[in-house]
């Protein structure tokens, strides 16, 4: 087996960015994605893909074996506590030295499942013996064209139930390089580290990016929770899941989603990705002829 870092969802938005990482830079590294899912990352040099069964000890534990470091990345879901728990079982019956833990940024005073549920898996790594980093980073551009891409591609308008709030929005490639950096670096023992863009926006800040780079007008709606809950679940959203993130848009409008980390420029040794860049280098999720040439 290749390597000795291991990282987990692979095939997510953060986790196919730090694989690409590890092999652009010349780095053999496992690649965890669950059974039967679509190998996203193709054939990558030094990439060793391997499907693994989070819930089932016995599948996860070959891959663990011989690990040194893992970035443990956990899908959205209400069991994610018992998914934490065999997987660092696993951890420490394979010797992994180091798990650099993917949470997300979330508030003290303002309590959601999602932030309860990140902070009882961090707590079960803080119990485990084994030394860590938590990797908290702001919500996602990519969130941008996986869920917002069509409406802006066909109707020039998007929905979202954030009236008027301000988010320091990061890019997931720059969360990766943050992992990359502590799983290849010296690493943080027992810090959490909020990661966040490089700047704080709102939805009408981003409809008039939109606007400026697509040179067609973009609008921004503000929808109800209602609306977006009858959305997600149209589109097949659990229940759970559902309601786990309307609490997550409840607690970024009551404040302190705006705040602005300097990760980024000290771990990548430069200024975070913007929404533009982002949005330029993402252009096809939102024009309808892939090869359209954005305005400056």
């Amino acid at each position: 087996m290749a390597g000795e870092i291991l990282v987990t969802g692979a095939n997510g938005t953060v986790g196919s960015q730090l694989v690409k990482l590890f092999s652009e830079n010349g780095m053999e590294v496992r690649a965890v994605i669950r059974p039967g899912a679509s190998r996203k990352l193709g054939n990558l040099p030094g990439v060793e893909v391997i499907e693994a069964d989070m819930v089932k000890p016995s599948s996860l534990a070959f891959a663990f074996a011989g690990c040194k470091k893992v970035c443990l990345i956990l899908p959205l879901v209400s069991n994610m506590i018992d998914l934490t728990a065999v997987a660092v079982d696993c951890a420490k019956k394979a010797g992994v030295e180091y798990i650099v833990k993917m949470s997300g940024i979330f508030s003290e005073t303002h309590k959601t499942k999602i932030s309860e549920l990140h902070r009882a898996t961090e707590e079960q790594i803080e119990n485990s013996g084994i030394n860590y980093t938590f990797v908290k980073p702001n919500s996602f551009y990519q969130n941008y064209s996986k869920f917002c891409g069509e409406t802006i591609k066909k109707k020039r308008v998007f929905y979202l139930p954030l009236a008027d709030t301000r988010i320091s929005l990061v890019d997931a490639r720059d969360v990766a390089v943050v992992a990359h950096a502590l799983l290849t670096s010296d690493p943080q023992y027992g810090e959490s580290i909020d990661v966040t863009g490089p700047e704080s926006l709102s939805n009408d800040d981003i409809a008039a990016l939109f606007t400026r780079i697509l040179g067609v007008q973009v609008t921004y709606a503000a929808i109800s929770d209602d609306m977006a809950t009858n959305t997600m679940s149209k589109a097949g959203m659990s229940y759970w899941l559902t309601t786990a993130l309307i609490e997550l848009y409840q607690s970024q409008r009551e404040g302190g989603a705006d705040l602005v980390s300097d990760a980024v420029q000290f771990f990548a040794k430069r200024e975070p990705i913007s929404f533009e860049t982002f949005v330029r280098d993402n252009i096809e999720y939102f024009v309808d002829r892939p090869n359209i040439t954005a305005r400056s």
